[in-house]
């Protein structure tokens, strides 16, 4: 009789248990009035009570996730998040678990998504804009010798140079030209000139 009574009470209880859902679930699960249910994508369960969102910068891209993972340098999440973002072209992120990217600066790009690092500009060429994908070729009469540079420089007189050139060049004998200049000119008839020359005499 004494046994029957102690049966009848754990079965009381578990009712009561099932009822106001005090049912204990694994991590990764949440408790759903008595019932242990896996937590979606983008969250995550330390203790089987309830589910939290991922934080910014961590993910979880499979249900039932007892704890969320760091993004990678490259990618980014808002929060909430089942995968990180990669960076857009233009954009860049070097740390891990970031919440962002950053812009690629005047003088560098990034042409592909997903970048760690922004790429300086290559002598020869320049970018004036932040969150270039690309840069620009120095212009036919200018130059730029120098990496991650937001301008090319002006030949000056008696050199010239070509599209997305590193360096100026001087004009033959013979020859001359003015500053800004993509090419030399040949001295009228009857004038001559030096190496180098911005005119003839």
């Amino acid at each position: 009789m004494k046994f029957s009574k102690c049966m009848t009470l754990l079965f009381l209880l578990s009712i009561f248990n099932f009822i106001n859902g005090s049912t204990t679930c694994d991590k990764g699960y949440y408790n759903d009035v008595g019932t242990c249910r896996k937590c979606p994508k983008g969250t995550y369960s330390p203790s089987g009570e309830k589910c939290i969102n991922c934080p910014r910068g961590y993910f979880s891209s499979s249900p039932g996730a007892s704890a969320c993972t760091m993004c990678v340098a490259g990618t980014f999440s808002v929060g909430g998040a089942s995968a990180c973002t990669p960076c857009e072209p233009g954009t860049h992120q070097s740390l891990p678990g970031a919440d962002h990217c950053d812009n690629c600066l005047v003088g560098g790009y990034s042409a592909l998504q997903g970048q760690i690092n922004c790429l300086m500009c290559e002598p020869g060429s320049y970018t004036p804009y932040i969150r270039s994908t690309y840069c620009y070729k120095c212009q036919p009469g200018t130059y730029n010798n120098l990496y991650g540079k937001d301008v090319c420089f002006t030949c000056p007189a008696g050199t010239y140079s070509g599209y997305g050139s590193a360096q100026c060049f001087y004009c033959p004998a013979g020859t001359y030209s003015p500053a800004n200049s993509g090419v030399c000119h040949s001295c009228p008839a009857g004038t001559s000139s030096a190496a180098g020359s911005a005119s003839c005499y």
